[in-house]
This record gives C-alpha cells, sequence and structure tokens, in this order.
C-alpha cells in the first residue's frame, strides 16, 4: 500500500457542490461584468467559485502528496465535510447537502493535482458529513494507492481512517 498523504489536509470554508453546474459553454470566457442576465450571471460564479475552490484543493493536496499513485493501483480515499449550521424555518438546511457532490469535486480535484490519473480507479471511499456552527471545513485523512486489493489490506485502511476519524 502506498500512504500518499501523511496525516491531515484541512481545507477551510464550507465546501462547494459540482452539482448543477450548468453554463452555457459560450460564457466561459466571458468576463462577468458583460453579462446582463442575472441567472446567467449567477450560473457562472456559482462554476467560477466551485473551479477556483478545486483548483485551491488541487494545489493544497500537491503540496501533500509524498508521490502519484502508480497506473494500475486502486485508490483509497477517506474525507469528512464539515458544513456550516444554517436554520431556514426550523429546519437544518446543511443537512440537505449531498455530500456525492462533493466528492465529484474532490474526485476531480485529486485528478487535477496529478496524486491520480484518473477518478475512475477510485474504488474505497469512506466519507463523512458533519453539520458545525462555525469553522466550516474539508478534511482529507487518506489517500492511498494498493496495488493488491485484498480484504486483509481494505480492513486494515479502515481501521486506520476510522482512527483518524474518532481522533477529530
Amino acid at each position: 500500500m502506498i500512504e500518499v498523504v501523511k496525516g491531515t489536509i484541512t481545507i477551510p470554508g464550507d465546501p462547494p457542490s459540482r452539482a448543477n453546474i450548468q453554463m452555457d459553454y459560450r460564457l466561459k470566457n466571458v468576463p462577468l461584468h458583460k453579462i446582463k442576465n442575472k441567472n446567467l450571471k449567477a450560473q457562472k460564479l456559482k462554476w467560477l467559485k466551485t473551479n477556483e475552490y478545486k483548483d485551491h484543493l488541487a494545489w493544497i493536496v500537491q503540496q501533500h502528496a509524498s508521490c502519484a499513485i502508480p497506473k494500475g493501483h486502486a485508490v483509497y480515499v477517506a474525507m469528512k465535510m464539515f458544513f456550516l449550521y444554517k436554520k431556514k424555518g426550523g429546519i437544518v438546511q446543511d443537512l440537505r447537502k449531498d455530500i456525492d457532490n462533493v466528492e465529484k469535486l474532490v474526485n476531480d480535484a485529486l485528478e487535477k493535482s496529478g496524486v491520480i490519473d484518473d477518478d475512475k480507479r477510485i474504488c474505497l471511499k469512506i466519507v463523512e458529513k458533519a453539520v458545525v456552527k462555525e469553522h466550516p471545513r474539508l478534511e482529507i485523512y487518506s489517500i492511498a494507492g494498493v496495488e493488491n486489493v485484498s480484504e486483509n489490506t481494505k480492513t486494515e485502511w479502515i481501521r486506520n481512517v476510522y482512527d483518524s476519524f474518532l481522533q477529530s
């Protein structure tokens, strides 16, 4: 097993969602101040914010990674998302956030960082979601490459990840 990241990577701020970012491809190169339609401007702003977060996350992962995972290795990833507590009409809003979409953003960032060559190789993920009143963040506990996948390596990795989760 190749453990690419030692320790926890913490990215402060509310993790944005990769979902529903549908932007007209013709607007990608148009400056924001030239877009007059409010809905299109909002889509472009969300797209820019999400891509900025992805680029920042890729850069942070690059700084912490000891190496890239070789081709042919399975990839294991463990992360925990802390969303900011928001209450609207008696309902906690961020309990409804879809963690799958944040996972997509992390997968894209791992690919962009060069740590993995294709996010299709991620075969085991442990993802936890929490709602906090302050200090929203994303924590990545482990990125590992495994050449020979077996139940023993999976079990060992899962135990180590849960130990990290319990310590945080």
